[in-house]
This record gives structure tokens, sequence and C-alpha cells, in this order.
């Protein structure tokens, strides 16, 4: 499992399931923020363009070809736009 969390937090360790923590900026850590509801609880997942954007600023950990594969995912199963696009050039520059 991987999970985002503001720079300078302390994280707890757990023992099950395994858990990678990716440390970002508050304000990079805020953005590209979907809600959604699940089984009655309202969770906070990053949207598309964010998750992409993050696969490449991280593609020295989980490897480049993870990045390429969500990217191609991305493009040829979610349908992005370039204005999706543009979006996941933003989050890389933050």
């Amino acid at each position: 499992m991987d999970i985002a969390i503001p720079r300078g937090t302390h994280a707890n360790r757990i023992k099950y399931p395994p858990v990678k923590f990716y440390r970002f900026a508050l304000n990079v850590w805020n953005g590209g923020i979907d809600e959604h509801e699940l089984d009655g609880h309202k969770i906070r997942i990053y949207d598309l363009a964010k998750t992409i954007a993050d696969c490449f600023k991280f593609r020295n950990r989980i490897g480049i070809d993870a990045a390429r594969e969500a990217l191609k995912v991305a493009v040829t199963e979610k349908g992005i736009t370039g204005q999706s696009g543009d979006k996941m050039g933003s989050n890389l520059e933050t």
C-alpha cells in the first residue's frame, strides 16, 4: 500500500499491510484530490492526473516501466484529453 503524507509529519509504523510512505510539500499533498464515499466512509484519493504525474516524479522508486504503463493505461483505457495532459504537466512542476 502506498500512502502520501505531508512533509514533516510522523507516520506510525504498522506491521500489516506493508506500507510505503511518500512525503509531499503541504500544497502538493493537498492538490488533485477526489472525494468518494465507500461503505459510508468518506475517502480521499488522488485524481488520475496527479497519480500519473507522481508516477513520473517517483520513477526512480517505482521504476520507469511502471510510470510508462500508468500513462499508457490512462491514454488507452481512461481516454485522457489534452487538458488532462496539461494538468499532469503542471503537477510535475510542483
